[in-house]
C-alpha cells in the first residue's frame, strides 16, 4: 500500500514541476526520496515473517494468474509482427491517445490537444499519463513497453494489493481477503449470458456498461482510481484507528485530493461520502478530523482540477440514470426497446406504479449484470 501512495506523490511533484518547466529536478527528488526511505523499507521487510504454507501459495497462485490474465489482454500491443506494427482491439486508438499525451507531458506546460494542434488539453483526467510520461523521458525504455507491459503489470500488482489488505483491515480474515482478490482478478459480468441468448457467442464483457478488471489496464484512468479509491479507503480506517495521527491525516489528503485528477468521477462519489461522514463525525462525536481531511482535499482536487478546466459550468452534468436508460436501448448493449416503450407508456398513462417496476427491473439488470458472480458477497 505504501507503494500507491508513492505512485501518488511521485506523480503529484511530476506534474508540480512541469508546471513550474523545471521537471529535471524530478530525478534529484526521487534519487533522494529512494535515499531517505531505503533504510526504513529495508527495516520493514526484515521485520515480515513469510510463512511457507497452503494460503502463502493460494495468494501468491491468485495473484500470478491475474496479473498474468489482465496482462494478456494489453501487452500483446505495441509489438512489431512481420514488419508491422500490431495493436489489438481498442488499444489502437485508446493506447496511441495516451501515448500522445504522454509525449505532450515531457513538452511542458500547457499541456496540448493532441488531436487539436495548438488546442489547450481541457476536461480530461490525466494524471495517469504522467507518471509513464517522466518515466519514459528519463530513463531508456519506450513508451510502447511502458504503456502497454511495464505499467500495467505494476497497475495490476496495485489493484490486488487493494483488494486484499482493504478487505483485511475491514474483516480481519484472510478467506474474505483471498476472494475478494480472487472475485477482481476473475470474476466478470453476466454479458456472456446475454450474448450467447443473442447469437451463440461468448462475449458483451461490457454490455451493462461497466467496465471488468479484466480489461481495465487499457484504461489508466480507470483502473488507478479503481486501486486508488480502496487504498483511500484503507488509509482512512488507519487515520480512524490512530486518532489524530498527522502521518495519516497528510496520507489521506493526499490520496483523497489527487483522485479527482486521475477520475473526476471517483473524486466526486469519494469527496462527496466523506464530506457526508464528515458531517456525521462532528455531529456524533463532536469530531471535526474527517471534515478536516474533505476540506483540504477538496482544496487540492480544485487546485488539480479547475486549471485545466474549461470556463463553462457545463463540464459536469448530473444524470444519475444515463448509464441504465442507454443500457436498455442502446443497440450495442441490450437493446431492449420493448422495455423502453412500455416505460413511455406507462408515463403516459400515469401508471407510477408500473414506471416503477420497469425502472427497478433495468437498475437490478445494471447492477447484478455488472456483479456477474460476484452478487453472492450479498449473502456474506
Amino acid at each position: 500500500m505504501v507503494g500507491i501512495v508513492g505512485f501518488v506523490l511521485f506523480t503529484l511533484i511530476s506534474y508540480i514541476l512541469i508546471v513550474l518547466n523545471i521537471s529535471f529536478l524530478i530525478v534529484p527528488f526521487t534519487i533522494l526520496g529512494i535515499i531517505f526511505t531505503f533504510k526504513p523499507f529495508i527495516r520493514t521487510v526484515r521485520r515480515i515473517k513469510i510463512k511457507w504454507n497452503i494460503q502463502t501459495f493460494l495468494v501468491l497462485l491468485v495473484f500470478a494468474v491475474g496479473i498474468l490474465g489482465q496482462l494478456a489482454v494489453i501487452s500483446p500491443s505495441g509489438t512489431f509482427k512481420n514488419g508491422d506494427l500490431v495493436f489489438w482491439s481498442a488499444h489502437g486508438h485508446d493506447g496511441l491517445w495516451h501515448i500522445a499525451l504522454m509525449e505532450e507531458f515531457k513538452k511542458g506546460y500547457p499541456f496540448q490537444n493532441p488531436s487539436f494542434a495548438g488546442q489547450k488539453l481541457i476536461n480530461y483526467h490525466f494524471f495517469s499519463d504522467i507518471a509513464p510520461a517522466m518515466v519514459s523521458k528519463y530513463l531508456p525504455l519506450t513508451n510502447f513497453d511502458l504503456y502497454f507491459r511495464i505499467f500495467p503489470f505494476i497497475y495490476s500488482v496495485f489493484l490486488g494489493a487493494s483488494v486484499f489488505f482493504l478487505t483485511r483491515k475491514i474483516t480481519n480474515s484472510f478467506g474474505a481477503s483471498l476472494w475478494a482478490t480472487f472475485f477482481t482478478y476473475f470474476a466478470g459480468s453476466f454479458g456472456f449470458i446475454v450474448t450467447y441468448l443473442k447469437n451463440k457467442t461468448i462475449g458483451g464483457e461490457s454490455i451493462f456498461w461497466a467496465t471488468q478488471p479484466q480489461s481495465s489496464s487499457g484504461n489508466p484512468p480507470q483502473i488507478v482510481s479503481n486501486f486508488l479509491l480502496l487504498t483511500s479507503l484503507y488509509y482512512l480506517i488507519v487515520y480512524l484507528q490512530k486518532k489524530d495521527n498527522k502521518l495519516m491525516f497528510a496520507v489521506c489528503v493526499l490520496l483523497f485530493g489527487t483522485i479527482s485528477a486521475f477520475k473526476i468521477y471517483a473524486g466526486i462519489v469519494l469527496l462527496g461520502a466523506l464530506g457526508i461522514a464528515g458531517l456525521w463525525q462532528l455531529i456524533k462525536e463532536r469530531n471535526f478530523g474527517l471534515l478536516l481531511i474533505t476540506l483540504f482535499s477538496g482544496i487540492l482536487a480544485a487546485l488539480l482540477y479547475f486549471p485545466n478546466a474549461s470556463a463553462t459550468t457545463s463540464f459536469l452534468i448530473f444524470q444519475p440514470w444515463w448509464y441504465i436508460r442507454t443500457m436498455v436501448v442502446a443497440t450495442d448493449r441490450l437493446n431492449w426497446l420493448d422495455l423502453e416503450l412500455r416505460r413511455q407508456t406507462y408515463i403516459a398513462e400515469g401508471n407510477l406504479k408500473r414506471v416503477i417496476q420497469l425502472e427497478a427491473t433495468a437498475f437490478l439488470i445494471f447492477l447484478f449484470g455488472n456483479l456477474g458472480m460476484r452478487f453472492i458477497g450479498f449473502w456474506t
